[in-house]
């Protein structure tokens, strides 16, 4: 039994073949044209609004070096009245130098630290609280802006911070000692540590006056005992 392939049936194939040729086409040529634009468009996006957020932290990078500039230099001011770190061994040094400028000496000292070094925050009234606080909520604010926002505010923070986040941390260092003198001695140790030491403050201070006689029972001189608690109050500058 033989086909025969009419003229009709020729043109049907020929229809037929361009049709699956043009499924084909737009199936595996087309469509994945179209997603691949679609994601395109989608990372454009993106990218432009990661521009825009990029282009307003360039924008207002002066105004958070000047934030730090200020902060820094507050900083510095605040830290004349605090001590430079010093280990246990200067800390004794330190102190035995000041009671011997004032003719005394020892009968006992320790000293202890803080177990971690203690966070320094401002006065709430004052300009740097204020600036903080202004930070804080800029932060806030920016990080509403997605993902890309707060990965570039977080270097924004780090400029409107910077250093002075790392030196507001402070080591405290509790130092506990008698002595024993005339009453002169001990007013003169009293008052060095109050008013040329300002990164020491005076914590516990008590003191017994002790008579001396003769074999006579006359009270031939007196000695002062002075117990004295002090902090140090340390930061790196």
């Amino acid at each position: 039994m033989t086909f025969e392939v009419t003229q009709r049936d020729k043109k049907l194939l020929a229809f037929l073949a361009v049709v699956v040729i043009g499924v084909l086409f737009t199936v595996f040529g087309i469509l994945p044209l179209l997603d691949t634009g679609s994601s395109l468009d989608t990372e454009i996006e993106v990218a432009q609004q990661s521009k825009q957020v990029m282009e307003e932290k360039i924008a207002s990078l002066p105004v958070y070096q000047a934030q730090y500039e200020e902060a820094d230099k507050a900083w510095k001011e605040e830290a004349l009245n605090f001590s430079d770190m010093m280990s246990s061994q200067e800390i004794d040094k330190l102190v035995t130098g000041v009671m011997l400028s004032c003719s005394l000496e020892a009968k006992n000292m320790s000293i202890t630290f803080k177990a971690e070094p203690q966070s320094l925050a401002p006065y709430y009234a004052s300009e740097a609280a204020a600036l903080a606080e202004q930070q804080k909520q800029e932060a806030a604010a920016a990080a509403q802006n997605g993902d890309a926002a707060a990965g570039t505010d977080s270097g924004a923070a780090a400029v409107g911070t910077g250093a002075a986040d790392g030196q507001s941390m402070i080591s405290v260092a509790a130092v506990s000692l008698t002595t024993e003198g005339d009453a002169v001695h001990i007013r003169q140790l009293i008052d060095v540590f109050s008013d040329d030491y300002p990164g020491i403050r005076i914590t516990d201070l008590n003191y017994e006056t002790n008579e001396i006689t003769d074999k006579k029972g006359i009270v031939t001189s007196t000695s002062t005992v002075l117990r004295l608690g002090l902090e140090i109050y340390m930061c790196e500058k």
